[in-house]
């Protein structure tokens, strides 16, 4: 298996969101951003389907789309929060020990925060937001 797609519904959690409070720091979503990362280590996981993880490099190919808040928005890139870098960092976690063995196999990455097309909930589509994950193993040179 050369090529790993998916996609994961839900509200995307970015990485680095740190608080300060009662001498120690703490990620202010802690517990969404665990669910979040378990979310698409499973859903991963699945789409590999007993693949064993990945030693060589790869390129990450990262599709975040929200679901228009206003009829302006809908086709359009995103340029509010959360930050696509942070966001990025997450997934990054998350598949690591899953898709590979550590993220400094990710040779390349392509990432992108937009508008999209929307399904209702009722129709299948995620509540607030998706992500595609495109994963490619790359060849040694």
């Amino acid at each position: 298996m050369n090529l790993v797609w998916f996609t994961v519904d839900g509200k995307a959690v970015q990485e680095g969101n740190i608080a300060f409070g009662k001498g120690h720091s703490y990620h202010r979503e802690g517990s969404r951003l665990d669910q979040w990362r378990r979310d698409i280590g499973w859903t991963c996981k699945e789409a590999m389907k007993g693949t064993p993880m990945w030693g060589e490099p790869l390129e990450l190919s990262l599709y975040f789309t929200y679901r228009p808040r206003k009829k302006v928005d809908s086709e359009a890139w995103k340029v509010t929060g959360p930050d696509l870098d942070k966001l990025t960092r997450a997934v990054l976690d998350a598949l690591t020990g899953v898709l590979y063995n550590d993220d400094r196999q990710v040779v390349k990455i392509e990432a992108f925060k937009q508008y999209g097309q929307w399904a209702s909930k009722s129709e299948g589509g995620p509540e607030e937001a998706s992500l595609g994950v495109t994963a490619t193993k790359l060849e040694m040179r």
